[in-house]
């Protein structure tokens, strides 16, 4: 039996698939009923006409589909409809938006200055004092903290979550920016970190989507990316720096498991990325080290405002290739 074949066979499936590609897939899948499975994994050949049965690993077939014509655009659009679903932002009066702005651009300001005091190792009264014109890049960054802050206002409106993220968007700007010069995240941004993730708790039950955090989730997300950061950190010196753990530690009480580890995704993607341009551009002298905890903080962000669509599409992946019936 010819493995390339496999594409024209019959594969029985989970049950449970979103209505609205139901259709689409009706003509190639065979259903079993209500989350039925009658024998995952398992293609049954229609061309050799034995009935013969070629067990195939899910990961494999997962990506079989993918690369499939028909199966493969099932797949993505499905993607792009969940992705667009949840990037569908609903409507919020214009003075929410403005004052969400206005907040949000005033709340990274601090984070300007923090930079500019430990980089020239003053305190924050002192760049005050200073009165320096403010420059261009620091101007957008606070025009960026704007309109995040106007994003969120369109989840959460004005209201003790949307504030509570607002907050954290501004914590994580300065962690941002102070690390990314320093290669260093001062313990005053995590014990910041961790006082928001505990009046979350009361303030922000639901980051993403409708359903609260349970506190088990909570917990498993201050575990879920700290403790293997800090085991790796044992093992390779100078893999992750402390700040690093601490602020994973605190944003999973904040943001739960499945966001913790969906922002870590981003991070090592954005990170790795850019380690690959810094190992193209080598330079001779010039030190290839360079600070993960902007990735992390970028990562963060993405999973707060994308991460329902990533999030639902990898429920439905699951639902369709790895889970088993009840």
């Amino acid at each position: 039996m010819d493995f390339c074949s496999c594409y024209y066979f019959r594969w029985i499936i989970p049950f449970r698939t979103p209505p609205q590609i139901a259709p689409a897939l009706r003509g190639e899948f065979n259903y079993t009923g209500q989350r039925g499975l009658l024998d995952r994994g398992v293609l049954e050949c229609g061309t050799a006409g034995n009935g013969a049965k070629a067990p195939l690993p899910r990961i494999p077939q997962l990506l079989f589909d993918f690369f499939a014509v028909e199966k493969g655009g099932v797949l993505l659009s499905h993607f792009f409809e969940v992705f667009t679903s949840a990037l569908a932002f609903p409507y919020v009066h214009p003075a929410v938006m403005a004052f969400s702005f206005l907040l949000g651009f005033a709340l990274f300001l601090p984070a300007v200055i923090y930079r500019r005091a430990f980089v020239t190792e003053t305190s924050f009264l002192s760049v005050l004092r200073e009165n320096r014109s403010i420059r261009i890049p620091e101007i957008l960054f606070l025009l960026l903290g704007g309109a995040l802050s106007a994003l969120v206002a369109t989840k959460h409106g004005l209201s003790l979550a949307g504030l509570t993220v607002i907050l954290l968007l501004a914590v994580l700007g300065a962690i941002a920016l102070v690390d990314g010069a320093l290669c260093i995240i001062p313990d005053r941004f995590s014990v910041a970190l961790l006082v928001l993730a505990l009046l979350s708790i009361v303030t922000l039950r639901a980051p993403t989507g409708d359903t609260a955090l349970l506190w088990y989730e909570r917990l498993i997300g201050a575990l879920s990316v700290a403790l293997p950061m800090f085991i790796l950190a044992l093992i390779i010196p100078d893999a992750f720096g402390g700040g690093d753990i601490k602020m994973m530690a605190a944003v999973g009480i904040l943001l739960g498991w499945r966001l913790t580890v969906l922002s870590t995704l981003f991070a090592i993607l954005l990170g790795g990325s850019y380690g690959i341009y810094v190992l193209l551009r080598r330079e001779k002298g010039r030190s290839d080290v360079f600070a993960f905890g902007p990735f992390l903080c970028i990562g963060i962000v993405l999973a707060l405002l994308l991460g329902d669509g990533f999030l639902a599409f990898g429920d439905f992946l699951y639902e369709e290739y790895f889970a088993f019936p009840l």
